[in-house]
């Protein structure tokens, strides 16, 4: 298959390489033929350019011409154009491996890394080398782009996709694991056969459709050219069933409405089943009736034996109607782990992508023939005929293969698929591996700190062993023990404890921060003022030989400082996004949402099987007490909403009552004062006392909820009325 054209740089680089490894070819030959004893005909350096300028286009194809000089230079210990210019590189061979590894790395967990997000990443890798020699600005802003289209053998730049958080975590070793073990023991159990083998899915539709493609307009405008559609935004769930035989069961569709319409199945190609619910969606009742339909038309091909069927967690597969039908119809059901369908289900995996197609194709074709939208009255014939098209028998069987079910196959879900789930694993994965000691350092101090105590020594003496060796060994083990435990308790209070820690990292820990420093750069002198030294002795010789060796192992480790360096930035980079990342998780923790599910832990289920069907009637018994709580609370709020109603309108009254109260009082005050400065005035004595204010009429408490609440599913305030009826009896009594 053709790929894309590579630019220009990239030809030019591809040819260099080439040159470069033609050269150092020609290099060898070269110093083969100055190794040979005198009197031998040698080849001299055009000679053997020539001949491997024919070599060359007789292994290729192309032709490269070669420099004698340019070879004489290679033979007496030059470099080619490619090593000279490494050295004015930004980073190393070794950093730019690392650099490589890390990107491959995190775009397989699902956290791809921008040319922006390359770019910091080598300014922290450079700043931490260089030091303040290296530019405040970094590296160039096309640097990542240049980088890129350097190593296009190992990275190329892709378009992103959307990954849901919970599907990246949801694959992990352990659901896998519970995954085909569930599967590959219901199979072998049941003895379940190829065309007993049924998946099941919902795929949502829209009438109009959502998908773009090219079309040809006019070139003197910009920007998207526009095509009218049909605002129908409306959801119409379909459910399809396939078979392990390559077959399939007709769709069941589902439309948003409160009655069913004739005209909704005018035209039906696919045969299918057509239902109506209250949102468009499938829901308990849907799901039972669709369990029976399923049963009819796969039944006669079952012949008495048990047939299994794959489903995902939607609440419409566990209902105890759906469960109670399938038991007693020798129906196996199994979930899938939460949200992995994209990895486990071929009607996702597969099909749905086919099917997408052939409607959208279908939808085209109508709206061109007949000029009007799609809507439901015509949408199950559109859709049947798309149906038709996308569930063929190769199709079907791809998707059973691809998803590993039959044949069986758990090896189809790779590492690389489980990658995304490293983010939230219990156990570290750093991007980028430490070395070999580091690790096994690591798991020793972890193993350390598990064990209480080292086993204890037998009583008994192995054959052949004194008991003064047997003494030595304890004694020398106890010191090793107390030398370990000095160890991980002195860790155990530095940056490094959590090393020692058998308990999860939190995001308040504090983690070890890389101490970097510059690393000078080799001297260029050093290799020409080797090469300039005239070597006279035995004892100089050897000298040189001994330098040029102690040089290379200089050489040797400064490139591996380098390269740990450059690890631990990238490693700190990724621990600090992951902090973060832990501390969002953490705060979610600490505002649980509400109880009730039952597969709230994301492993598969055997749904027909006991321990779960005990489950969920357990589970259907707590849904209806809540139901019945909800609905004795919602009696005890209308209660008191009469009761607050009928307490406002007292309140009210009251209120009224005490006011007038208060202006009789205020008048008759304002009458006894006139009648006061009369008498005062009159110089009388005045003897009528100042009028006293009536006590007001006292409001009563508000109704409470508490005073309405239901104990055991009895009313208090009945309770109340029994009391006070016992009590007019013992009155009358």
């Amino acid at each position: 298959m053709a790929g894309r054209a590579k630019s220009d740089t990239k030809k030019r680089q591809i040819l260099r390489d080439a040159h470069d490894q033609l050269m150092k070819r020609a290099a060898e030959a070269y110093c083969n033929e100055l190794a040979k004893p005198p009197g031998v005909r040698r080849r001299g350096l055009r000679t053997i350019c020539a001949d491997f300028e024919r070599i060359y286009f007789a292994e290729t194809g192309s032709q490269i011409r070669l420099s004698h000089m340019t070879l004489k230079r290679l033979a007496e210990g030059g470099r080619t154009h490619t090593e000279a210019k490494a050295e004015s590189s930004w980073i190393t061979e070794d950093e730019a491996n690392i650099l490589i590894d890390f990107i491959i790395e995190m775009g397989h967990r699902g956290f791809p890394l921008s040319h922006r997000r390359i770019k910091e990443h080598v300014d922290e890798i450079c700043r931490a080398r260089l030091g303040p020699k290296f530019p405040a600005s970094g590296v160039g802003r096309n640097w990542s782009y240049r980088f890129v289209e350097k190593y296009s053998d190992r990275i190329k730049t892709k378009r992103s996709r959307p990954l849901e958080e919970k599907r990246g975590r949801a694959v992990n070793p352990n659901t896998n694991e519970a995954w085909w073990e569930l599967l590959e023991d219901t199979l072998t159990k049941y003895k379940i056969q190829r065309h007993n083998t049924y998946g099941v899915d919902e795929v949502g539709c829209q009438p109009y459709g959502e998908e773009t493609e090219w079309v040809v307009g006019d070139a003197s405008t910009s920007g998207p050219q526009y095509e009218v559609k049909s605002g129908n935004r409306e959801t119409i769930t379909v459910l399809a069933t396939i078979c392990a035989d390559g077959t399939s069961t007709p769709p069941a569709i589902i439309f948003k409405g409160k009655a069913y319409q004739v005209k909704w199945a005018q035209d039906n190609p696919a045969n299918a089943s057509i239902g109506y619910s209250k949102k468009g969606w499938t829901d308990g009742e849907i799901g039972v009736e669709w369990m029976k339909i399923f049963d009819e038309q796969t039944a006669t091909k079952a012949n008495g034996e048990w047939r299994l069927l794959l489903v995902d967690g939607h609440n419409s597969h566990y209902t105890l109607a759906f469960l109670n039908y399938a038991r007693t119809h020798m129906i196996i059901v199994i979930c899938y782990p939460s949200h992995t369908t994209h990895i486990y289900q071929g009607l996702d995996v597969v099909i749905f992508a086919t099917l997408k197609h052939h409607l959208n194709l279908e939808r085209r074709i109508w709206q061109e023939k007949n000029g009007t939208p799609i809507d439901k009255t015509n949408f199950v014939g559109v859709y049947g005929r798309a149906h038709l098209r996308a569930f063929t028998a190769e199709t079907i069987m791809a998707a059973f293969r691809k998803t590993g079910v039959w044949p069986f196959n758990p090896n189809v879900v790779t590492e690389e698929m489980m990658a995304p789930s490293k983010e939230t694993s219990v156990e570290g994965h750093l991007p980028l591996v430490p070395p070999t000691p580091v690790r096994t350092i690591a798991r020793l101090l972890e193993k350390i700190s598990i064990e209480d105590d080292l086993p204890e020594d037998s009583d008994e003496e192995s054959p052949g062993s004194s008991p003064t060796a047997t003494a030595s060994s304890s004694a020398f083990n106890t010191r090793m023990r107390v030398t370990f435990d000095e160890a991980v308790k002195k860790l155990s209070t530095t940056q490094l404890a959590y090393l020692t820690s058998i308990n999860p990292a939190t995001s308040e820990d504090a983690m070890p921060t890389t101490q970097t420093q510059p690393i000078p750069p080799p001297r260029a002198t050093s290799r020409e003022l080797f090469s300039s030294i005239k070597l006279k002795t035995p004892n100089e010789i050897l000298l040189m030989a001994a330098l040029r060796e102690a040089e290379a192992a200089n050489d040797a480790l400064r490139q591996r400082v380098l390269a740990l360096q450059a690890t631990n930035v990238l490693n700190e980079s990724y621990c600090t996004k992951l902090r973060f990342q832990l501390a969002h998780r953490e705060e979610k923790k600490k505002n649980p949402k509400g109880k009730g599910k039952l597969v709230g832990d994301g492993l598969p289920r055997l749904l027909t099987g006991d321990d779960f069907y005990e489950w969920v009637v357990e589970f259907t018994n707590w849904q209806r007490e809540e139901e019945r709580k909800k609905k004795e609370k919602k009696q005890e709020r209308a209660r008191l909403k009469v009761a607050v109603d009928e307490w406002k309108k007292g309140e009210d009254a009251c209120k009224v009552a005490n006011a007038a109260k208060t202006e009789r009082y205020h008048e008759a005050v304002k009458v006894w004062e006139r009648e006061k400065a009369k008498a005062k005035a009159a110089k009388q004595t005045f003897r009528i006392k100042k009028p006293t204010r009536q006590p007001l009429q006292k409001a009563k408490a508000k109704p409470k909820l508490a005073d309405f609440e239901q104990v055991d599913g009895i009313d208090d305030s009945s309770e109340e009325d029994d009391e006070e009826d016992d009590d007019d009896d013992d009155d009358d009594d």
